[in-house]
């Protein structure tokens, strides 16, 4: 067996019939074990090799390293949206945490704690509710979602204040690029003044005239996703 931490070894050793091993879990790093077995009659050599990151608890917006690296890539398999799969936490992955947070009804801190993680290492991939190809947007928990792989994602949105936003099947019948005077941006209307659009706020709480708000990063991806006569739920 050979174990090896942020590419050093730390131990390589025969064992007979079982091992247990200490290893440090005190700081980030990413521990490489391979495991070998000799060939024997009837048997052919076999080697495996399993990657294992040891993370902060904790992660904030401006937190950097390897522990976001995973959670970003993490967050990537179950469809949430990201600008960049890397190792900074920006806004991008403040908005992908909201989402799974609200997802999974978790208190909507922004933040990353162990219970989090705990939540994130047991999570599938969102389903959606509609099939076929189309935005969807749930009121209650906010996400949105565009299902469809490889375009299949959800972001945290903001929807009416007032509880205003339309519910039904609608089409979107206009669209806007670029800003708006109000602060809209790449705006696809699909009911009278109506749109899904970028906005500079996004609150993690209904708190749009009506609309639904979304990251203005995002905005330009699901502007290209929408073209006029996409089809739109909004539950």
């Amino acid at each position: 067996m050979e174990v090896s931490r942020r590419g050093r070894l730390v131990t390589d050793r025969p064992y007979g019939s079982g091992a247990r091993i200490r290893l440090p879990s005190g700081h980030v790093a990413e521990y490489r074990i391979t495991l070998s077995t000799a060939a024997s009659e009837g048997y052919a050599p076999r080697r495996l090799t399993v990657r294992k990151i040891i993370f902060y608890p904790r992660l904030d917006l401006g937190s950097t390293g390897a522990s976001v690296l995973a959670l970003n890539e993490a967050l990537q398999r179950l469809h949430i949206a990201l600008g960049a799969v890397d190792s900074s936490f920006g806004l991008d992955t403040r908005d992908a945490v909201v989402a799974f947070q609200k997802l999974h009804g978790l208190p909507r801190t922004r933040s990353v704690d162990a219970r989090f993680w705990r939540v994130l290492a047991a999570a599938s991939a969102p389903r959606a509710r509609y099939p076929g190809d189309h935005i969807e947007v749930s009121k209650p928990s906010g996400p949105v979602r565009r299902p469809r792989w490889p375009r299949h994602l959800v972001s945290h949105v903001s929807t009416g204040a007032t509880g205003n936003t339309p519910v039904g099947r609608w089409h979107v019948y206009s669209k806007v690029p670029g800003w708006l005077p109000d602060g809209m941006f790449d705006s696809s209307f699909f009911l009278r003044g109506f749109a899904i659009h970028g906005y500079p706020t996004v609150p993690f709480y209904p708190g749009s005239h009506g609309c639904v708000r979304v990251p203005v990063w995002l905005a330009p991806r699901i502007y290209g996703y929408d073209p006029p006569g996409s089809t739109i739920y909004i539950y």
